[in-house]
């Protein structure tokens, strides 16, 4: 018996969806190191929307890319998450989940898409955190 008998699929484990998180919070939204590195520190991103399916995408764009928003520092630079306080992004967020509460904090897993340099995130994911003292 060999191991190559069990025709298997080598998958990489080194990293889990537990390091590809979006965390949005009471004034900041957070993305993890993981995402971040994932995505080789792009200076810039586009967030896509889609209401209906509630699925979030962000995807690496060049600073001419008509709707990029600044994103990251270089991997010198940036040290561990990306925090982004903008309100438009938030309040875009909290109107395409209606269910959530502005005052509460939601952690959703992403989805690395490496083909098009992108994550998802399904937002009917999510999970509730406890509220931080601020």
């Amino acid at each position: 018996m060999r191991f190559k008998d069990f025709n298997l699929e080598i998958v990489t484990v080194e990293r889990t969806s537990y390091d590809y998180q979006m965390t949005l919070n009471k004034n900041v939204i957070t993305f993890s190191k993981g995402i971040v590195e994932e995505l080789n520190y792009p200076n810039q991103v586009l967030f896509a929307f889609n209401k209906e399916t509630k699925v979030m995408g962000i995807q690496v764009c060049r600073s001419t890319t008509k709707s990029s928003f600044k994103f990251s520092k270089n991997k010198e630079e940036q040290k561990g998450v990306v925090k982004i306080s903008n309100r438009n992004l938030r309040d875009a967020l909290l109107h395409i989940m209606d269910d959530w509460d502005s005052n509460k904090r939601y952690r959703v897993e992403g989805v690395y898409i490496p083909d098009d340099k992108a994550f998802i995130f399904e937002l009917n994911k999510y999970h509730e955190l406890k509220t931080q003292r601020e």
